[in-house]
């Protein structure tokens, strides 16, 4: 009977450990500010270096974990993006933040604007993976540097996303409303990684089941010694 008790208890416990662990899907967009990277218009926001910031919401409606991050830059006289500064927070401009670094993007060319002196390129980086609960978090980008020391600007898209830039250091400006076409002034970029599982994947069943073939294996053992 005392047998039977411990080859209970053992059992609970390893599916109890195993339902601990967040099996996540594959990589996808996560938060789509666009439904096209390419429709960018010229309309943009500065995230040159020193000079002004932008920051933009995006909601997780279940935990996930971010890997990385697309975005749109408008470029000129040919132009390269070098490098820029980006965070994760919980408030525009502020709160707790969640992951911040400098990266090198990689770039895809898109479009041009005025006779080729304008072009946006589709600009790609990964992150250390960052495990994040639901709800709504900030991405900024900031202090962009280019080959040719010109001037960088992030993407509008007017997509969902809620916008704010900040200038010179200056108090944040919500940029809701601020153009022609009274869009949300928001900026163009996608939120990659992967969502947390509500249901065990066909690989978690399969190390369940690896477990417990080992645990009745050495039970089995311990009983005919």
């Amino acid at each position: 009977m005392k047998r039977s008790v411990v080859l209970f208890v053992l059992i609970i416990g390893l599916v109890g450990a195993l339902a601990a662990v967040p099996a996540f899907a594959g990589p996808m967009v996560l938060y789509d500010n666009t439904t096209a990277l390419s429709n960018t218009s010229i309309a943009s926001n500065g995230i040159f270096d020193g000079v002004s910031a932008s920051t933009n919401s995006f909601t997780l409606s279940q935990t996930s974990s971010i890997t990385g991050i697309n975005f749109n830059a408008l470029l000129q006289n040919n132009d390269v993006l070098s490098t820029v500064d980006y965070s994760i927070t919980t408030d525009y401009f502020g709160g707790t933040t969640e992951a911040s670094g400098t990266v090198s993007p990689s770039g895809v060319y898109v479009t041009s604007f005025y006779a080729g002196v304008y072009k946006i390129y589709e600009e790609s980086f990964s992150i250390p993976s960052l495990y994040l609960g639901g709800g709504t978090y900030w991405l900024q980008l900031q202090n962009a540097l280019g080959t040719n020391n010109n001037s960088i600007y992030w993407g509008e898209s007017d997509g969902p996303s809620i916008a704010y830039i900040e200038i010179y250091g200056g108090s944040p400006l919500s940029l809701s409303g601020s153009f022609e076409n009274g869009g949300t002034g928001s900026d163009t970029f996608q939120i990659m990684g992967e969502e947390e599982n509500v249901t065990p994947e066909p690989s978690s069943f399969l190390l369940l089941g690896s477990g417990l073939a080992g645990l009745a294996g050495l039970i089995k053992r311990k009983l005919m010694a």
